[in-house]
């Protein structure tokens, strides 16, 4: 079926809960057209047009799930294998869940959907490297809003925006991860996660 986000026809076959897997190819084109570092999903910008929401995949699951006041949104991630550290001292830090909670305060208003660079304490201290937040094109969507953010640690973040709701994405894999949501008050306003054994970490943009 012709997925609002993407104008892509795909298979969708639901796999248990309420998770359901989009599957398909933009305009049959190879999986060669992808490139992927070890660490993290990385995507060509000529596969993002100017019309083109979530980078080209073959396959993305989208979670339901409830916000903190109580209103419905979807979690989208890339459906591949978990990335795993190579060098010893990032193994370690992988096996002990060396993190530390944080509070980051942002501001990421509606734009267009054009990656943004993440400033260096959003980077450094919650591993998000890009974002953007823009409208959902076309017709019949039942979310208006799309985030699609970039990370490279394994977070539960929380996106709170200027209504006070907040919407969770559990990074489990380090890539590109998605929400999309309604609000009366779209524009991000602060980045958090409560995981971690450390000592808070608090900051803006």
């Amino acid at each position: 079926m012709p997925s609002p986000l993407t104008g892509v026809c795909f298979d969708a076959s639901i796999s248990g809960g309420e998770e359901v897997i989009f599957k398909g190819s933009r305009n049959a084109r190879s999986r060669s057209d992808h490139q992927f570092l070890p660490q993290f999903l990385h995507y060509k910008e000529s596969n993002m047009s100017a019309t083109t929401e979530l980078p080209s995949v073959d396959n993305i699951v989208w979670t339901k799930a409830i916000s903190a006041k109580g209103a419905a949104y979807e979690t989208g991630v890339a459906n591949v294998a978990p990335s795993k550290p190579e060098d010893d001292d990032s193994v370690k830090a992988f096996q002990r869940g060396d993190k530390n909670p944080f509070t980051i305060k942002v501001h990421w208003p509606v734009g267009d959907n054009s990656n943004k660079i993440a400033s260096v304490n959003l980077y450094d201290i919650a591993g998000i490297m890009k974002y953007k937040l823009y409208n959902n094109p076309g017709t019949g969507n039942w979310f208006q809003y799309v985030l699609d953010v970039q990370t490279n640690m394994n977070y539960k973040y929380k996106f709170k925006d200027e209504e006070g709701d907040e919407y969770t994405i559990d990074a489990f894999v380090n890539g590109w991860h998605y929400v999309k949501y309604n609000s009366t008050a779209p524009t991000i306003i602060q980045v958090s996660s409560k995981e971690g054994t450390g000592e808070e970490k608090t900051g803006s943009e």
